[in-house]
């Protein structure tokens, strides 16, 4: 009787319609449907189906914090999830044949890219997806400047194309050549995993390892132009090119620390760090218009404080997450309350990394990058998709008209 009724009900609703409600189901019960059938499977990890998940999780997937722990003393790496309630709980960590530990090259839509930076030519590469526990090398980047040895810095970044909806990673290479500087580029591409060289158009040397601020489409470096000049250096992910963005017009002051760029409610920030006796102040500024250099603006200073000594990273909540050198962990900065809460995680200087974070489908396994069209969904089994579905929906109801009985 009740499969009649649900079949009824089926046949009177479009197969786009049942797509559409599965799209907006939390990861955790999509997991365990995928072991129902194959079509089940079929249609949760379709590449198009994930793309979709992944425009509609923030309704529906809980934002979280991450925190990268390298241990100094075994080279283990621990990475935890920090709900806004202040818990926190371990992921499991893949294990590789490596000593060095894993850093944060960057964290979009629930999938890490991952280092080991070891060395400038032999620094191995990682996608991980922690929800889904898959795990992943990237083909090895083969330099075509290690002939000449001569190699200063290498840096990376990891971007999301929303044209292709594919992942890319960047590599910048930094040698002199006859006494003159050069800068060689290349870009994986997780749909094709390869690699692939680009032109570089900006001169401008870069001064970080790891890029990590990645908003509007773009990756952001802080950089030198010379002669004291400073400037971020961009990357356009989905048109491959690079440019420049110009600082905020205020005067360089000697007691300055480090500036460095940072993302605040989806805003480029640059935080300038001062030294002010023996405590440090932090001034953030923040970009109200992208690419428009008259634009910025200071938002709010932290401190002078005694205790924090480097900035982590912005959530995007707007709370600032700092390295507390007085009490070996990290603690967070309320800008709104003026209020500092721990994370009771210890960790030594430069062991530990942030990111913000939520859950995703995305798979690092190269085969389920094929696209398909719309019309391959009708191939799936939408009777038994949704027959599964109203059974979970009706349990759900159960189970919640039970506790109000109750309390």
């Amino acid at each position: 009787m009740a499969y009649e009724m649900f079949s009824t009900l089926y046949c009177k609703l479009p197969g786009e319609v049942m797509i559409d409600i599965l799209s907006r189901v939390p990861i955790k019960p999509l997991l365990k449907f995928k072991t129902v059938s194959k079509s089940w499977n079929a249609l949760i990890t379709d590449p198009l189906f994930i793309s979709m998940h992944v425009d509609r999780s923030a309704m529906f997937e809980d934002e979280s914090l991450l925190l990268l722990h390298r241990h100094d003393n075994n080279h283990s790496t621990f990475l935890y999830s920090l709900s806004n309630a202040e818990k926190f709980k371990i992921l499991d960590m893949p294990r590789i044949p490596y000593d060095e530990g894993f850093w944060i090259v960057g964290c979009l839509n629930g999938l890490l890219c991952l280092t080991t930076r070891n060395n400038l030519f032999n620094t191995n590469y990682f996608l991980f997806n922690p929800a889904l526990r898959e795990f992943s090398p990237l083909p090895q980047h083969q330099s075509t400047l290690a002939k000449f040895d001569k190699i200063e810095l290498v840096s990376v970044g990891f971007g999301y194309d929303s044209r292709t909806k594919d992942y890319k990673m960047v590599r910048l290479e930094y040698y002199t050549l006859s006494h003159l500087h050069f800068a060689n580029a290349d870009v994986y591409t997780l749909s094709t995993d390869s690699w692939k060289q680009i032109n570089v158009t900006s001169r401008v040397y870069v001064r970080e390892m790891i890029c990590k601020v990645f908003v509007k489409g773009t990756l952001h470096w802080t950089a030198d132009q010379g002669d004291n000049e400073r400037c971020i250096v961009t990357y356009d992910v989905e048109n491959e090119t690079f440019g420049n963005l110009p600082l905020p017009n205020i005067p360089h002051i000697a007691d300055e620390i480090y500036w460095e760029v940072h993302v605040c409610q989806e805003l480029l920030a640059i935080a300038y760090c001062y030294r002010q006796g023996n405590n440090l102040r932090f001034d953030i500024w923040v970009m109200d218009e992208y690419g428009v250099g008259q634009s910025w603006k200071k938002q709010f200073t932290v401190g002078p404080h005694s205790d924090f000594a480097v900035l982590l990273g912005i959530s995007n909540s707007c709370e600032l997450l700092f390295y507390n050198s007085y009490y070996f962990f990290v603690s967070v900065f309320d800008p709104t309350s003026n209020k500092t809460r721990h994370i009771d995680i210890p960790g030594s200087f430069g062991s530990l990394e942030v990111a913000d974070y939520r859950k995703s489908l995305v798979t690092v396994k190269r085969k389920h990058h094929v696209k398909r069209d719309f019309n391959s969904w009708k191939h799936y089994d939408l009777q038994f998709l949704l027959f599964v579905l109203l059974v979970c929906l009706a349990a759900y109801l159960i189970s919640s008209s039970i506790k109000d009985f109750i309390f």
